[in-house]
């Protein structure tokens, strides 16, 4: 199904081999390339720690209120998609 409402964008830090048909680059460079209203927009982040001051610090740039951003306390990422359970505590996702 095609929506009009979700903007999808996909990066990886490197192709070596040149197969890789979207955006190359950190994760943050992403913004560049987004179309945001920080004041209509609520940002939610999970990934890895290490990632989490670099997009906050980008988001905070763009004009997002703190209470706007919203982030995971997943410290072991695997899937990234809650399908491995390392996310869960208990019986919640987080």
């Amino acid at each position: 199904m095609d929506r009009t409402d979700i903007n999808c964008l996909l990066t990886v830090e490197a192709d070596p081999g040149g197969a890789w048909k979207n955006h190359i680059g950190l994760l943050p460079t992403l913004f560049d390339y987004a179309k945001i209203d920080p004041l209509r927009t609520y940002a939610a982040v999970c990934g890895p720690p290490v990632v989490y001051k670099f997009i906050l610090q980008r988001l905070l740039d763009l004009g997002f209120p703190k209470n706007r951003i919203l982030m995971s306390l997943e410290r072991r990422m695997k899937c990234g998609v809650g399908k491995c359970g390392h996310c869960s505590i208990g019986y919640k996702y987080t």
